[in-house]
């Protein structure tokens, strides 16, 4: 009998050649892969295209090098002399410190002496996010008082609380590295709220402030956004409308009113002695340099949304006191003959004129805002420009 006349089923999927004949599942899993590696080397192709024209059109991702963040102090501090461009959705802005550490305009060692130095203790509003240092509202009183022959220091650092600055002002004002005449102790219920809070918790990589139990996915999100410009454009494309259409609110509402709610742990007598206890430590220090405290209370705009949200009978404010940290500490001063300035009533009036206080999707201060307030302090301040 010819070769190949009894072929077995095996044997049937041999063509002539030798070669083995495909089935038809096997033909659409080969067709599948092949192309699924066409469609993940076309977007690859597209990624890298996009990538370079947006380049060329000027848009570079988010942050191009390492944030302005180390491990330091306590926690974390900033950086000594670096330059750094920061772009968000709702801002771009450069931040620069000087050889010491804190925020300014230029690099290098300022030569301070001679002059009524102020210097400013606080957190990320004082510190100025989303501006240039000249927009910010520390900037703003700096310049002003620079045309009296003064100097002014800001060493406020985003995300601290009242110890984290203590520490740093013990720091800078130990031998007589730092002699302040005036310190401008800016407080608001964040920063009183989490008092001892000294981020125990965080981590700093890459320049930037992470929760140690979840930093991956975070960081992640934050390398992309440092080197990819296609990324940052999906992503604040992904922002401006969730903004437009699906009423993204500025801040996170949920979390003003814990806050400013009753129950917070600043409400119970204990807390709120131990608060205005370290808080009586900071002015103590700030004494043994001969200078002069004076506090100054930041409201935020989340609080005037929940003081809105209370007038209207909103359920989640109903349990809120959005005056309760101003008037402790206003009582506090009193009481330590410490000058009080209040920014509320100036801010309050703006906010119920319907003016926008913040930046699109972020609670800190836009540039208008943060030039009332520079000024506004300027000219309470006035009087101290003159100390020596």
């Amino acid at each position: 009998m010819a070769s190949g006349v009894n072929m077995t089923n095996m044997d049937r999927t041999l063509t002539t050649a030798g070669e083995p004949k495909l089935s038809l599942h096997q033909k659409l899993r080969a067709n599948l892969g092949e192309n699924c590696f066409i469609i993940l080397l076309t977007v690859i192709l597209c990624a890298g295209l996009m990538e370079v024209g947006l380049r060329c059109i000027g848009r570079t991702p988010t942050n191009t090098a390492e944030s302005f963040l180390e491990q330091g102090g306590i926690s974390y501090q900033l950086k000594r002399n670096v330059t750094k461009i920061v772009r968000w959705p709702s801002y771009s802005y450069t931040v620069i410190t000087d050889a010491a550490g804190a925020r300014y305009r230029e690099l290098g060692t300022r030569q301070l002496g001679g002059k009524t130095l102020f210097v400013a203790l606080g957190s990320s509003e004082v510190f100025g996010n989303g501006l240039d240092y000249d927009q910010t509202f520390v900037g703003v009183l700096a310049k002003n008082l620079e045309r009296q022959g003064c100097d002014l220091v800001n060493l406020a650092v985003p995300g601290h609380h009242l110890d984290e600055q203590i520490a740093l002002f013990k720091e800078a004002a130990t031998g007589g590295k730092l002699r302040p005449d005036v310190v401008l102790v800016f407080v608001n219920p964040i920063y009183l709220g989490g008092f001892d809070d000294i981020h125990a918790n965080s981590l700093v990589f890459n320049g930037y402030l992470f929760p140690t139990n979840n930093w991956r996915i975070p960081a992640l999100r934050m390398t992309l956004s440092n080197v990819s410009a296609a990324y940052c454009f999906f992503r604040d494309a992904t922002r401006k409308l969730q903004r437009l259409y699906l009423a993204r609110p500025d801040m996170d509402m949920s979390f003003y009113t814990r806050a400013y709610s009753k129950e917070h742990r600043i409400h119970q007598p204990q807390n709120a002695a131990e608060m205005l206890a370290h808080l009586k430590q900071l002015e103590a220090s700030i004494r043994e340099v001969h200078a002069i405290p004076i506090c100054i209370f930041v409201p935020t705009v989340g609080g005037f949304k929940v003081r809105e949200w209370k007038a209207k009978g909103h359920p989640a404010a109903q349990a809120c006191d959005p005056d309760y940290v101003a008037e402790l500490v206003r009582n506090h001063c009193q009481q330590e003959g410490i000058q009080f300035l209040n920014l509320e009533p100036l801010l309050q009036a703006r906010y119920d004129k319907g003016e926008k206080l913040n930046f699109d999707l972020d609670a800190h201060f836009n540039g208008p805002t943060s030039q009332v307030i520079g000024d506004y302090l300027h000219t309470a301040l006035a009087a101290l420009s003159t100390r020596k």
